[in-house]
């Protein structure tokens, strides 16, 4: 979905992934179309979800200083 530009539809992929098998990848990438779509706070959300997987918690401090940004 996210290849096609149907971001929207890829954050609900992601989503059931991410909660279904509570994957640091998945919600590192739901953290990542989230922010694509301008959906902070719930990017900040799955960021922090995924900040205690080791292979994934290097990328998802960098979302986290990515939507803590200011525009």
């Amino acid at each position: 979905a996210h290849a096609s530009g149907d971001k929207r539809r890829a954050a609900e992929v992601f989503r059931a992934a991410a909660e279904h098998h509570q994957s640091g990848a998945a919600w590192v990438n739901l953290a990542t179309v989230l922010l694509e779509l301008g959906e902070r706070d719930a990017a900040i959300t799955a960021a922090q979800r995924a900040l205690g997987d080791a292979s994934w918690g290097a990328r998802a401090r960098e979302l986290l200083v990515q939507a803590t940004r200011r525009p």
